[in-house]
């Protein structure tokens, strides 16, 4: 039986924002046309993240097999259950990843959105079109929220029975306070899941130095090149966490040739931090390693604070390079307004959705970034980044100066 909630109840809910009492959370720069802010600042507070969550109930069936509106609902039905698990709740969002089949079902979500989301709690929000992993489904999320009190000293992982999903992993993994690393792989040839693996043994090799394993992985987001390879995607993971429940995790459909990237975020536990570093973030080149304009290999944030910067688009419908730079010019601005600037983005994933985008893309970023303080960055070749005069956009993670 589907337990979802009455569409108007969902989306006529007054939020007023909830204090953690170990930390707090600002919201800047409201849209309320689209229930989202620009940036959302969170300081001193675990984190619930969870897996890409789906718009299926209990038993597996897609409710709303045409109809958007109906399928948002059984997913924000699908958030509340996976935040109540971790201790969170809905009120406690700070970001939002909306993965959806078109620009106009993004539309379409952002409508939806501006009635559900009202200040003061307005989380940011990134969007990329892409099949989902079931055929029909027409959009999906993964989410960030904070998670009350002090939180667990380590990494928690729980499934949620109120909807299907894979047993092997968690719909919701709680990051405490403290070190988080962020770590992505360099695309890898061959077919989904080889390359997968390939990604995986890579980045297992590059945490390793650090203290770390599986066990310290709080999420992960595969980009593969096909939808349909996804079960394949998923064994390789669920190898890699054999006999526990393994982390949340997120699927992105590439178009490029090499997909096989991986993003990990892991939690390095303070007997496992060899030395603190002068700055809230470092960047780490592991052996085998190094640095390009646009990403470094590994970035180790001790800052108790963290920036969630909404997905970010150009001012105006452009090519090549004058949108590439109309976003950088939004992300200096949204940045000076939370605290932070360019040396402090810690983690990127650069969408893009034409060939002219992307070379501008990788033309510039030596421009913009530090060589040395780049983030650790994704620039994923997808079919849309949400708005359908828009061919890249930007979704950060930062921490103040």
């Amino acid at each position: 039986m589907n337990t979802c909630r009455p569409l108007w109840a969902l989306l006529t809910l007054a939020w007023v924002v909830g204090s953690a009492s170990a930390g707090s959370v600002r919201y800047l720069g409201p849209d309320e046309g689209s229930g989202s802010c620009r940036a959302v600042v969170v300081e001193g507070c675990a984190l619930a993240h969870t897996g890409q969550l789906l718009p299926v109930d209990q038993q597996g069936n897609l409710i709303g097999e045409t109809a958007v509106d109906a399928q948002l609902a059984q997913v924000l039905f699908n958030l509340e259950a996976a935040l109540a698990a971790a201790g969170s709740a809905t009120e406690h969002l700070v970001k939002l990843n909306l993965y959806v089949d078109s620009p106009r079902t993004a539309d379409a979500v952002r409508k939806l959105f501006a009635k559900r989301f009202r200040k003061p709690v307005l989380p940011a929000m990134s969007w990329v079109c892409t099949p989902l992993a079931h055929p029909k489904a027409l959009v999906a999320l993964d989410a960030v929220a904070i998670v009350p009190g002090e939180g667990p000293g380590h990494v928690v992982r729980k499934r949620c029975e109120s909807f299907a999903g894979d047993r092997r992993f968690a719909d919701v993994a709680v990051l405490p306070r403290g070190e988080t690393i962020y770590v992505c792989s360099v695309p890898a040839q061959g077919d989904s899941a080889a390359a997968t693996a390939k990604a995986l043994e890579m980045l297992m090799r590059t945490i390793g130095p650090l203290g770390l394993d599986h066990s310290h992985v709080v999420q992960w987001k595969v980009f593969l090149n096909a939808m349909d390879r996804a079960s394949a995607v998923r064994e390789q993971m669920a190898s890699l966490f054999s006999g526990v429940l393994g982390p949340p995790g997120v699927l992105v459909e590439s178009v490029s040739e090499t997909p096989g990237m991986i993003e990990l975020i892991a939690f390095a536990p303070a007997k496992v931090s060899t030395s603190a570093p002068a700055e809230p973030v470092s960047f780490l080149a592991p052996p085998g390693t190094k640095p390009s304009p646009l990403g470094s290999p590994l970035a180790r944030v001790l800052a108790d604070q963290r920036i969630y910067i909404s997905g970010l688009y150009a001012d105006q419908p452009a090519r090549g390079e004058a949108q590439v730079r109309s976003v950088f010019s939004a992300l200096e601005e949204i940045a000076k307004q939370s605290g932070t600037d360019l040396r402090h983005m810690v983690k990127a994933t650069y969408y893009v959705a034409d060939k002219e985008a992307e070379a501008a893309l990788e033309r510039l970023g030596a421009e913009y970034f530090d060589r040395a303080r780049a983030p650790v960055s994704s620039k994923v070749m997808v079919h849309g980044v949400g708005l359908s005069d828009r061919s890249i956009t930007l979704d950060m993670i930062a921490v103040p100066r």
